[in-house]
C-alpha cells in the first residue's frame, strides 16, 4: 500500500464527517461529482439536499508549503464544484488540529481566500489516540524519515 493512501486517515476522515454531520445538522458524505462528460471529481463530503461540499486535512502540526498546496487544491475544488453545479455551496474545511488549521485562519493570502470565497474553516478536535495515529502515519510518509 502506498504511504499516502492510508487506512487510518480514511477512519479519521469518516470521524470528522460524523461530527461536522452531527454539530451542523448535516449529511455529508464522499461523493463523486460529475463536471463534464470527462472530468469528475471526489470530494470527501457533500450533501445534496443541503447544497454543502466539505473537504478535510488529516494533519498534526503546522503545515508546510506543500501542504499548503493540498489546501490551496482543495479550495479550488469546492469552487470549481460549485461553479460547475451553477449554485451557491455552503463551504466547509475541515483540519484535525488547531496548529494545522493557523494557516488559513491568521494573515495568509489563504486565510484571505477563504474569507472571500466564504469557506468555513472548521477544527475538528479528536481523542488523542486519533491524533498519535495521523502523526505516525505522517512519520511513514515523509521520505526524510526512512
Amino acid at each position: 500500500m502506498h504511504p499516502s493512501n492510508s487506512a487510518a486517515q480514511q477512519e479519521i476522515e469518516e470521524i470528522v464527517l460524523k461530527k461536522l454531520n452531527g454539530e451542523a445538522e448535516l449529511k455529508l458524505k464522499p461523493k463523486t461529482i460529475d463536471l463534464t462528460d470527462n472530468t469528475k471529481v471526489e470530494v470527501d463530503g457533500f450533501d445534496e439536499e443541503e447544497k454543502t461540499i466539505c473537504e478535510i486535512f488529516t494533519h498534526v502540526g503546522a503545515l508546510k508549503s506543500g501542504q499548503s498546496r493540498k489546501v490551496a487544491s482543495d479550495f479550488l475544488k469546492m469552487l470549481l464544484v460549485e461553479k460547475t453545479l451553477g449554485y451557491e455551496l455552503e463551504k466547509y474545511f475541515c483540519f484535525t488540529d488547531e496548529k494545522a488549521s493557523a494557516h488559513v485562519t491568521g494573515n495568509s493570502w489563504l486565510a484571505l481566500a477563504a474569507k472571500n470565497f466564504k469557506i468555513n474553516i472548521k477544527v475538528i478536535e479528536l481523542p488523542e489516540e486519533r491524533k498519535k495515529s495521523i502523526e505516525s502515519v505522517q512519520i511513514k510518509q515523509n521520505p526524510h524519515n526512512q
